[in-house]
């Protein structure tokens, strides 16, 4: 599900979201080798969505995001349009059977790291700091 939170509508928008779990294992795959192409998009979904109107909500029931067994699941999904990108970086882990999340919204500006939205579940496991663990 997709919805719109910003001041403008979004035009052309694409998305790619990267299953990092996936890119993890090939990673270890080339052990220390180069990593091709297919290996470093191997986890990669692709959305054309088009145009969104600012305060419009739409779902994509064609996009699968594979839960691991692992009890961690990470994704960075990247949104690009006409009228700007931006990322949003998605961490699941899986406490007391129950998947919680993290998640934060960045743009970058000016070789700057700017946080446009941030969210984290209370019971997401969070370091010594009171932090989640975006690796």
């Amino acid at each position: 599900m997709l919805i719109h939170m910003g001041e403008y509508p979004l035009y052309d928008l694409n998305i790619r979201i990267a299953d990092l779990n996936v890119f993890e294992e090939e990673v270890r795959r080339a052990e220390g080798g180069p990593l091709t192409w297919h290996a470093f998009r191997k986890g990669d979904q692709l959305l054309r969505v088009g145009n969104l109107a600012k305060g419009n909500l739409t779902i994509k029931d064609d996009v699968r995001l594979p839960l691991s067994d692992k009890g961690q699941q990470g994704f960075n999904i990247f949104f690009s349009a006409r009228n700007g990108m931006w990322t949003q970086i998605l961490r699941l882990r899986l406490v007391h059977h129950k998947w919680t999340r993290a998640y934060k919204v960045v743009r970058e500006a000016g070789g700057k790291t700017q946080v446009l939205r941030q969210f984290v579940d209370d019971e997401f496991p969070k370091d010594a700091n009171g932090e989640p663990d975006w690796r």
